[in-house]
C-alpha cells in the first residue's frame, strides 16, 4: 500500500479543469495524437503493445464485489488461504486484489489463485514498483517490463486482469491533479515509462488478459495525459492504452460524483470510454468503527450500485480485509484476524441484500 493522500490541494478552478479535460477528450476522439512521434521513448525500449487499442467491447471479466488484501506482506494475511477464502465466501466477495512486486510474490499469488478457485473468487494482482526518481524513461520502462513479464508469466491463465502500478501519480502531483501543470515534469517520463513497461510486459507474457491503470482523488489529469500523449512540459509522446480504467476513492475525498464540482466517474467515462473498476474504496480511520461500517456499506457501495449502469462501473473493491498494524484500522477484521468489526457485518448484510 502506497502512502495515502491525506490532504487535498485547491490550485486550479473548476473552469480550468473542464477546459483541459474537454480539450483532451476532443483530441483523443479526433485521433490527432495518433501520428505523433514518441520522441522521448527510445525505439529500442518501446514495443508498441501499450499503444494497441483497448478491449472495451469485451464482456466484463470481473465480478462486482471485491476486497483488498496483502498476502505478500504478512501480519494477519499469513492466515492460511483456505481460511481467507472462507471469510470472502461468508462476505459474498468475489474479487481479492493483492499487491505483488517480485517473482516470489507472484508465485504466492498463483498459490492463492489455486486456493480461491473452488470458491469462484478471482485474484486481481496489482503490480507495485517504487516510483523512480531518476527521470529516465528508458530505464523505467525496463524496470516495468521486467515486473510485468515476470508476474504475468507466473499468473498466466489464472487471472483475467492485471492492475499496473499503485498510486504512482501521487508522487508527482503538486496541485489537485486535474491539469497538466499539477505534475512534476522532470519525473513524468519515468512515470510514463514505468507504466508502459508494465503493460507491455504483461501483454507479452499473457496476451489474453486485460490490463488497467489507475489514479485517485482528482488525478484523472495524469490519465488524460497518458491517453492523449501529452506531458506536463507540453511535449507529446505515443499515447498509452489500457483496457480498464481503475480508480481509488476514500472517505475524506467527498462525493465521487461531485468532488470540487467534478463528476469523477463521468469524467473517466467520457475521456476513455472503457469499463471502470474502483479498486480501492476505503474509510479513513477516525476511531469510530460504526462510521466505517456506515460509510462502506450504506454510503459507498450503495452509491456504486446506483450509478453502476450509467458509468459502466464493473467492480467495487473495499479496502481492506485485515488491519495491517496497530495504528492501521482500514480492515474489516482486526490485526489478529479474529475479531470482526461492525463493518464486516454491515458489508455482509448489504451484499446479501443486493446480490450481483
Amino acid at each position: 500500500m502506497s502512502p495515502k493522500l491525506l490532504s487535498h490541494f485547491a490550485a486550479h478552478s473548476a473552469a480550468a479543469r473542464r477546459r483541459f479535460l474537454l480539450g483532451s477528450v476532443a483530441a483523443v476522439l479526433a485521433g490527432r495524437f495518433g501520428d505523433l512521434a514518441h520522441a522521448s521513448m527510445p525505439p529500442q525500449a518501446f514495443s508498441g503493445l501499450a499503444s494497441a487499442p483497448g478491449l472495451a467491447a469485451q464482456a466484463p471479466v470481473l465480478p462486482f464485489y471485491g476486497i483488498n488484501g496483502h498476502v505478500n506482506q504478512g501480519a494477519a494475511y499469513s492466515m492460511p488461504f483456505a481460511q481467507q477464502r472462507a471469510l470472502l465466501e461468508d462476505l459474498g466477495l468475489r474479487i481479492y486484489r493483492n499487491d505483488v512486486w517480485d517473482a516470489p510474490g507472484a508465485r504466492r499469488l498463483a498459490a492463492l489463485c489455486d486456493a480461491l478457485d473452488p470458491g469462484g473468487i478471482t485474484v486481481l494482482p496489482c503490480l507495485t514498483a517504487p516510483m523512480p526518481t531518476h527521470g529516465n524513461e528508458a530505464l523505467a520502462y525496463q524496470t516495468g517490463y521486467a515486473l510485468g513479464h515476470t508476474c504475468a508469466s507466473t499468473l498466466q491463465g489464472r487471472v483475467p486482469v492485471y492492475e499496473c502500478g499503485n498510486e504512482l501519480e501521487s508522487t508527482l502531483v503538486r496541485g489537485d491533479g486535474a491539469t497538466p501543470d499539477s505534475y512534476d515534469a522532470v519525473n513524468w517520463p519515468a512515470y510514463r515509462g514505468l507504466l508502459r513497461g508494465m503493460i507491455d510486459g504483461v501483454r507479452r507474457a499473457d496476451p489474453a488478459a486485460r490490463v488497467g491503470i489507475h489514479a485517485s482523488w482528482l488525478h484523472f489529469g495524469a490519465l488524460s495525459m497518458l491517453w492523449s500523449g501529452a506531458s506536463p512540459n507540453g511535449l507529446h509522446d505515443t499515447p498509452l492504452r489500457w483496457d480498464v480504467t481503475m480508480y481509488h476513492w476514500y472517505s475524506d475525498m467527498g462525493d465521487i460524483r461531485n468532488a470540487k464540482s467534478m463528476d469523477v466517474l463521468g469524467t473517466l467515462q467520457r475521456a476513455f470510454g472503457l469499463p471502470i473498476c474502483l479498486t480501492e474504496l476505503g474509510f479513513r480511520p477516525d476511531g469510530s468503527e460504526p462510521h466505517q461500517a456506515s460509510y462502506l456499506a450504506d454510503n459507498m457501495l450503495e452509491q456504486c450500485l446506483t450509478v453502476r449502469e450509467r458509468y459502466n462501473l464493473q467492480s467495487a473493491m473495499v479496502y481492506e480485509l485485515f488491519d495491517m498494524s496497530a495504528d492501521n484500522h482500514y480492515g474489516l477484521l482486526d490485526l489478529s484476524g479474529r475479531r470482526k468489526k461492525p463493518a464486516y457485518h454491515a458489508l455482509k448484510r448489504f451484499i446479501a441484500a443486493h446480490p450481483s
